[in-house]
Formats: C-alpha cells, sequence, structure tokens
C-alpha cells in the first residue's frame, strides 16, 4: 500500500497540528511497516529528520508552508504530476485548498472551522465555507478531532462523512524531565512560586482579557496567586501585555514566549495549577500536558473541554471574569478538590496514548 501525505502546511511554528502529526504519524509508520508513506514538506520546512524509517519517503515541494493563493496555484499543478507519478492507494491533507484525484482515496484532516463559526467579515466567512465545502465534497473521509468538532461540521455540512480520531501525547515525555532542568530554566526565566499556568498563542479566542481580569479579582480579594502565560504572539500580545501594565499586575503576570521543549515541560511540571480559558477550541491539547503532569486543571465550559474530561473538572463561563476568578479560588484552596483532578488525570490520560490513536487511524486504512 502506498500511502501520500500532504504535510506542506507543517512549518517550525510550535502548535497541535505539528504535535498531532508527528505523534500519531510515527506510530502509525512502525504499525505499518509493509506500507510505503511519501511525506510531502514545504520549500521552508524540512521535515526529512522526523522519522527515520525505511518505509518512510520524503519529498521537498515549491509550496510554502503558510500563503494563500501560492498554495493554490501549485494546488492546480503540482499535486496532478505527482498523482500521476506516484500511484497512491491513499493521499491524506492536513490543510487547505485540499488536494484533489480520482485515481485513489482522498483523507482530508479538519482541526477546526472556526473561520466559519467565529464572526468575521461576512467575505471571509463565504470564501472559507466554500472552501471546506469543495474538500467535504472531494474527500472520501473527513477526518476530525473531537466528537464537538463532529457535530459542528456537521451542522454546516450535515451530509460529510467524518471520522473523529483524537489528538493525543506522548505521555512519558512529560514526566521523564531531564535532572537539573528546573535550576535550569529558573536560571533563564523569571519563574514565580507557586503559579497558575495557562498554555496557548496570543489571539482573541484564547481569551487571556477574561484570565487576568480574573486575577485582578482575586487580587482585590486579598489572593495574590501569580500567572504565568506561554504562547507566542497571533496579534493580541501586546493588548494583553497593556492590561496587565493597567491593572498593576507585571509583577504578578508572567509571559514566555518561543521557549525551547524541555523549558516548556519543566514549567509545566512547575505549576500548581493548570487553567484554560479559551472560548472556542477543535481540541484543547494543553488539557493532555497538565493531566501527564499531574496538575488540577480548570477549563472553560465549553463541549470539547467536557468531552475531554468527561464532565468531570472542574468548569467556568469564559464569557464572566467573576466566573474564572471563583473557580480559581476554589480550586486554590480546596485540596480535596485538587487531589481529585489530579486523579482523574492520571487515568484518563492513558486514553490519549499516540499508540492507541494511531491504531485507530490504521483501521481507516485497511478498511
Amino acid at each position: 500500500m502506498k500511502i501520500g501525505l500532504n504535510a506542506t502546511c507543517i512549518n517550525s511554528r510550535p502548535s497541535g497540528a505539528n504535535q498531532r502529526f508527528a505523534g500519531i504519524y510515527k506510530e502509525l509508520f512502525l504499525l505499518m511497516p509493509n506500507s510505503e508513506f511519501i511525506i510531502y514538506h514545504s520549500v521552508d520546512c524540512d521535515l526529512s529528520s522526523w522519522f527515520s524509517l525505511p518505509n518512510v519517503r520524503y519529498i521537498k515541494t515549491p509550496i510554502h508552508s503558510e500563503g494563500g493563493m501560492g498554495k493554490f496555484f501549485y494546488n492546480l499543478t503540482y499535486w496532478n504530476r505527482q498523482f500521476q507519478k506516484e500511484e497512491f492507494d491513499y493521499f491524506e491533507c492536513f490543510n487547505l485548498p485540499i488536494v484533489d484525484s480520482k485515481n485513489c482515496k482522498i483523507f482530508h484532516t479538519i482541526h477546526d472551522i472556526r473561520s466559519i463559526s467565529l464572526p468575521s467579515s461576512k467575505l471571509h466567512n463565504f470564501f472559507s465555507k466554500m472552501l471546506h465545502s469543495q474538500a467535504i465534497n472531494k474527500a472520501n473521509k473527513i477526518i476530525t478531532v473531537s466528537d464537538s468538532m463532529k457535530a459542528e461540521i456537521l451542522r454546516f455540512f450535515p451530509d460529510a462523512d467524518i471520522f473523529r480520531l483524537y489528538n493525543g501525547i506522548d505521555i512519558e515525555s512529560f514526566q521523564s524531565i531531564e535532572e537539573g532542568a528546573f535550576e535550569i530554566v529558573k536560571s533563564k526565566l523569571t519563574i514565580p512560586e507557586n503559579f497558575l499556568l495557562s498554555v496557548g498563542h496570543f489571539e482573541h479566542r484564547k481569551n487571556y482579557g477574561n484570565l487576568i481580569d480574573a486575577i485582578y479579582k482575586l487580587k482585590c480579594k486579598g489572593i495574590i496567586k501569580p500567572l504565568v502565560i506561554i504562547g507566542n504572539d497571533n496579534g493580541t500580545k501586546e493588548e494583553i501585555q497593556k492590561k496587565i501594565y493597567d491593572l498593576g499586575l507585571k509583577d504578578q503576570v508572567h509571559i514566555f514566549s518561543n521557549i525551547n521543549n524541555t523549558d516548556f515541560k519543566s514549567i509545566y511540571q512547575m505549576c500548581d495549577i493548570f487553567v484554560f480559558p479559551s472560548l472556542y477550541e477543535g481540541f484543547g491539547i494543553p488539557i493532555l500536558e497538565a493531566m501527564a503532569c499531574n496538575k488540577p486543571i480548570v477549563l472553560s465550559k465549553i463541549p470539547v473541554f467536557e468531552e475531554i474530561t468527561q464532565m468531570k473538572c472542574l468548569y467556568f463561563n469564559p464569557a464572566d471574569h467573576s466566573s474564572i476568578a471563583n473557580a480559581l479560588e476554589k480550586m486554590i484552596f480546596n485540596k480535596e478538590l485538587a487531589k481529585a483532578s489530579i486523579d482523574y488525570g492520571a487515568k484518563r490520560i492513558n486514553d490519549f496514548s499516540f499508540t492507541n490513536i494511531a491504531s485507530e487511524l490504521k483501521s481507516l486504512y485497511i478498511t
């Protein structure tokens, strides 16, 4: 069996999509040793060092990982030649616009449809819905990351054939921190003691503004709890930094961007409580990371977070900073609640091992 993977959307910028691809497909390649996998990567991100396996081959394309019109143009010309040359049995796409072929089965992964669901310009929503409609009509199977996202896609495209495949995590990598890693992080970064942690790039849907307001509300009640946010700028970092300064929280709220993997995992291990205030997510990989690190978690009450945690965690209304503050206060002072959250996460995390998820994906290829 020959399987092509259009990974031209992957670049060096940290993301859940990158983590998903690296984790799930490494296990899939091992589970299907007699199948040949061809990974097409972008001109600006060489993936050839990601998987050193005999059944994996790499092809560098002229396509950039980002940029609209260039991708669209190459989709019209480049892929037809590749399909004629390789004669795939399956071809999987991870970005729009979808690659089309009548000679093999096409799978397409959708992480979320925020470009349709979230408020934007009517023109942007229109073109996004058109591209997603085209992908869903052309693909033999749509893969998405949660039952909540499956339901959301079906609201817009009721005839879509969708297979739910969760995101996963390398549990051991979060639990086996190198000796001395904590001291190294502390020597490089201003890490407070006994802090809250939130993870995600700076954009409106991550809802950091309401989280900062909640930290200020706690401070006004005499509850001083430092907050660390790890994320790169997607447009709102300056706005959040200004709010932190205006509220007099610059010594209490710490932002770190572009940190390496070891430091990232060490900070998870060092935190007291993980808080995830997002308004919208297709999944929520940081929840798995916090579970793997045995941390109590406090979450937005949104469907996908309730799905991942099976309605067994502490939730808040993400649109109400008072609700966030109250939930955090409850977790800070209720040790039994914190322990229950940790115990639940330690069991639930095993459902998201990359090996289990890759086995599900394998079944999709061999049916």
